[in-house]
């Protein structure tokens, strides 16, 4: 149960940080929260910038980096924020993963140029997705032979492109390979790496395109781990699929969750 209790917290924390403050997103050595009050804070490892204080400096404890946001998230070595419908971002941008036409590294926040209408935001190994108000999302970034949604592979891409066969996202989340999306039917979509069957389409087939996972409806949130997903309903149900559940989605119990340890 304390291992249901986990994933849970985990989940809140990771669709929270997608859409709205406060919320909090972890890369592979740095942390970023969003407070309530739209401001930014990081600490942790920074040897690629992914603090965005300017340096490589290690922080053991968190500094200000940014102000205004409403959304946020952290990649292995990158974190991107939206404000404003702008996205913001910092850190390793050497795949293209801070939509930098420079693809260049940046060590504070930097404006993704030509990018209106950032309604969400999500960061994978080395890839970003963003969600725009209309629910079309988009990529950009590297993620190898998974794909990036858009039904290539293996292609490094600066200039964002659209997700394909989605119009309708309300909620995102990424992986270090793979990615979901929350539907505005409350359905759920993936794509990526399928390790383990955490795509939840009942095979271990990656895929370059979005899916539907099987057997899923009235979700509101959604969080991947590296070899597993979660989905939140609107009935407070966790559903789990991936490493050490199965390849469809299997319902968790969540009786003390927020409540009480267990």
């Amino acid at each position: 149960m304390r291992r249901w209790l986990t994933l849970v917290v985990g989940l809140v924390f990771v669709s929270t940080t997608l859409d709205a403050g406060p919320g909090a997103g972890g890369g592979n050595v740095h942390t970023a929260v969003l407070m309530p009050d739209g401001t930014v804070w990081t600490a942790g490892g920074n040897s690629n910038w992914e603090l965005g204080d300017g340096t490589t400096q290690t922080r053991l404890t968190r500094v200000q980096v940014f102000s205004g946001a409403t959304a946020i998230a952290a990649g292995a070595t990158h974190t991107v924020v939206a404000a404003g419908g702008q996205l913001f971002g910092w850190g390793a941008g050497s795949f293209g993963q801070l939509r930098d036409p420079a693809v260049a590294n940046r060590s504070v926040p930097t404006a993704a140029p030509v990018l209106t209408d950032v309604a969400g935001v999500a960061a994978g190994g080395s890839f970003t997705l963003v969600r725009h108000g209309s629910g079309t999302v988009d990529v950009c970034g590297w993620n190898g032979p998974n794909g990036s949604g858009d039904g290539s592979a293996s292609v490094q891409r600066s200039s964002p492109v659209a997700v394909s066969g989605l119009s309708d996202a309300i909620a995102i989340a990424a992986g270090v390979d793979h990615a979901l999306a929350v539907r505005a039917s409350g359905t759920v979509v993936a794509w990526g790496h399928d390790t383990f069957g955490k795509l939840g389409d009942g095979t271990t087939t990656t895929r370059l395109t979005a899916v539907a996972v099987s057997g899923l409806g009235n979700i509101v949130a959604v969080a991947p781990a590296a070899d597993s997903s979660l989905a939140l309903d609107s009935s407070g149900r966790v559903w789990a699929w991936g490493t050490g559940f199965s390849a469809h989605p299997t319902a968790g119990r969540v009786e003390a969750f927020g409540r009480r340890p267990c």
